[in-house]
């Protein structure tokens, strides 16, 4: 996903791509995951390819989806940051 987005938008300097377990399928669905809800892959392009991968645990199950993202984004910025401060 974040070399498509180099290829379309030659002109950003950092690219960013996410993907990852949010939450359990809905029962029913028919839907199966092998992972641990809150696997997260993050790719991200700033003069090199980076990739980070981690396990993000919500503090209560009530908005779990929800908070994923959230807590997603907060560890894409932070990661960001590091590579753009190094």
């Amino acid at each position: 996903m974040c070399v498509g987005l180099k290829e379309k938008y030659a002109d950003a300097s950092i690219y960013v791509s996410v993907t990852g377990v949010a939450s359990q399928p809905l029962p029913g669905s028919g839907y199966e995951i092998d992972k641990e809800t809150g696997q997260v892959y993050v790719a991200i392009w700033f003069g090199a390819f980076y990739q980070f991968q981690t396990v993000l645990k919500p503090s209560s199950q009530i908005d779990e989806r929800n908070e994923i993202r959230d807590l997603a984004v907060e560890f894409i910025i932070e990661k960001i940051l590091e590579l753009i401060e190094n």
